[in-house]
């Protein structure tokens, strides 16, 4: 929960908000980009009527969504650093 806002010179965040915040990386914040991306057009697919628009069927959609959850679960950052070393070194 975030801390009350009273006015802007005597804002504060929460402590939790900020920890959650120094915990994220390019790649964690790319995923959760996709993430949203995912959710955002499953959510469309569910609202348009499916006799007019061509939508996918919804268990694709939750594996897509699915597997990128299981990427931010299990996201390496450091070997995700080294690999874009590694590209930069032999592009070089």
């Amino acid at each position: 929960m975030q801390d009350t806002w009273i006015d802007s010179s005597s804002f504060k965040i929460c402590s939790k908000s900020i920890t959650a915040l120094k915990k994220e990386n390019l790649q964690t914040t790319s995923y959760k980009i996709d993430l949203l991306k995912e959710i955002s057009i499953t959510i469309n697919n569910l609202a348009v009527d499916s006799n007019i628009y061509q939508v996918e069927n919804f268990d694709d959609r939750y594996k897509k969504i699915f597997n990128i959850v299981e990427k931010i679960n299990t996201a390496d950052y450091s070997d995700f650093k080294s690999r874009i070393r590694d590209s930069l070194k032999t592009t070089s």
